[in-house]
Parts: C-alpha cells; structure tokens; sequence
C-alpha cells in the first residue's frame, strides 16, 4: 500500500514542508508517503467558480489515479 497526499494551493508555507517531512518520517517503510502538490486553475480568466472547481476536480482524481480517495478540508469537514 501506498499513501499520497495531493494539495491543491499555491506555494505552501514552510510549516507545511516541515509538518510532512515530520510525518513521513514516522511512516512505516512499507507504507511510502508521497506528496503530489498541484496549482489551482487560474481565477483571472473569467470563468465561472463552479467551472473552474470541476477542472481542478478532474485533476485531482488523475493525481490519486486509481486510489481510493479520502478528502479533507481545513476545517476538518
């Protein structure tokens, strides 16, 4: 088994770096921690929220690929 976590956002802060190299250490050796970080879609092109969530939608499902997908939201929804 194999864990990934996929971030959405812009360049994450350094705590982020730091709280993941934390806890991939931590991580059994069978059980790897790979980090996927992805760029949202650009808010300057006039397209509308909803469109814009169903891209970066489409690219985060390709990022987990066939994985079973467990999402979290930072209020912890």
């Amino acid at each position: 088994m194999k864990l990934r976590i996929v971030a959405l956002g812009h360049r994450m802060p350094s705590w982020v770096a730091e709280g993941y190299d934390a806890y991939a250490k931590r991580m059994p050796r069978e059980l790897p921690l790979d980090l996927v970080e992805l760029k949202p879609e650009p808010r300057d092109r006039g397209k509308p929220v909803p469109q814009l969530l169903a891209a970066e939608a489409v690219r985060i499902r390709a990022a987990c690929g066939e994985a079973r997908l467990v999402a979290l939201d930072e209020r912890g929804a």
